[in-house]
C-alpha cells in the first residue's frame, strides 16, 4: 500500500481592500465622539463575516475625519457584549457629549426581530435570540438613548441582517 502525504492546510487568506486604509486626514475635532461595535463571532449564531474589520475601518476613517482616539470607543470580539453596549450608549456617551458634540454610532453584526412583539434588536456577541429582551438591545431603546444627548448632531449606521439560522 502506498501512503499520500497530507493535503496542506490553506492559510487563512486576508482579505484587503484599499477602502479599509484612509487616503486623507483632517484636523482633530474634540467634540467628535464615535461608539463602534463589530460583532463578527457569536456564542449562539452563526458568524457575521466581516463585522469586526468592517469596524476596525470604521475606526480608521473616523481618525482620518478627525475623531480623537480617545473620543473613540471599538467594541469588538469579547468586548462587544450587552454589557459594553449599556455601559457605553447609557454612561459613556451621556457624561462626555456635550451641545457642541458629534456623536456617531455604528454597529456592524446581527439583527433580530421579537416575533410576539415585532421590536427590532441588536444582537451582541453574548445575544440569544430566544431571549432577545434580555440578552440584545433594542432599537427602540439606541434611538431614544442617542436623542436624549445633548449633542448637536447624532449619525446612525447599522450594518445587520437577521441570521439564518435554520428552523
Amino acid at each position: 500500500t502506498s501512503r499520500q502525504a497530507p493535503m496542506p492546510v490553506a492559510a487563512a487568506v486576508e482579505i484587503k481592500s484599499d477602502v479599509d486604509r484612509p487616503a486623507y486626514k483632517v484636523s482633530p475635532n474634540p467634540d467628535a465622539y464615535a461608539l463602534i461595535v463589530g460583532v463578527e463571532k457569536y456564542n449562539t449564531l452563526p458568524d457575521a463575516r466581516f463585522a469586526d474589520r468592517d469596524a476596525r475601518a470604521m475606526n480608521a476613517h473616523l481618525l482620518a475625519m478627525g475623531y480623537p482616539q480617545r473620543n473613540i470607543v471599538l467594541l469588538t470580539g469579547s468586548q462587544a457584549t450587552r454589557t459594553g453596549l449599556v455601559k457605553n450608549l447609557e454612561a459613556w456617551l451621556p457624561n462626555n457629549v456635550t451641545e457642541r458634540s458629534t456623536v456617531l454610532f455604528y454597529f456592524s453584526g446581527h439583527g433580530a426581530p421579537d416575533a410576539k412583539t415585532s421590536q427590532a434588536y441588536l444582537v451582541p456577541m453574548d445575544g440569544d435570540p430566544q431571549y432577545l429582551e434580555e440578552t440584545a438591545y433594542p432599537i427602540k431603546h439606541l434611538y431614544s438613548t442617542l436623542a436624549a444627548l445633548k449633542a448637536k448632531r447624532v449619525i446612525v449606521a447599522l450594518d445587520s441582517r437577521t441570521p439564518d439560522i435554520g428552523s
